[in-house]
């Protein structure tokens, strides 16, 4: 097998980590679980803890395919290429008009953890912009959705290509 037939297996290796990650915290929003979901957004004065409901991650944005990066770059060091959804029970006005008002682009980390404490899973992004926000509410579920464009990502420690 040649280096691209690795470098193929690899990234599907990663997409299928990716899928079952996002399918994982999103099983864990809808029961009754101790396991939390915590978004840190580091400032100049510190860093700040948001508690989420789920998240979910893609190469580039799912409403435009899996290859759409934004925005499309010719130096493919500035694209950013990940895509991440975030949905809180409510949005947070400071964290709105932190990521809102930022005139750079921001990082962070977002960290699933279990009852005891013990991290699950840990995301560090960097090179982030604000996309969207959207809002969805029924009789009985409200959500409300950040979507963040990132330049790179680390996965439990393991940057992403």
């Amino acid at each position: 097998m040649n280096f691209q037939g690795y470098t193929g297996m690899i990234r599907q290796m990663v997409f299928a980590l990716l899928l079952f990650f996002s399918v994982y915290c999103h099983a864990q929003a809808k029961e009754k679980t101790t396991n939390r979901i915590e978004l840190s957004v580091k400032t100049k004065e510190g860093v700040l803890k948001y508690p989420a409901r789920s998240l979910s991650l893609a190469f580039g944005n799912p409403s435009k395919g899996i290859s759409a990066a934004f925005p499309p770059s010719e130096d493919p060091a500035k694209a950013k290429k990940y895509f991440i959804a975030i949905d809180f029970d409510t949005m947070d006005t400071a964290l709105l008009k932190l990521i809102t008002d930022y005139n750079a682009e921001f990082s962070g980390e977002l960290k699933v953890t279990g009852k005891d404490r013990s991290t699950i899973q840990k995301i560090e992004f960097s090179g982030a912009t604000l996309d969207n926000v959207s809002s969805q509410s029924s009789a009985d579920d409200a959500n409300v959705y950040i979507y963040l464009w990132c330049r790179e990502i680390n996965v439990n420690d393991v940057k992403l290509k």
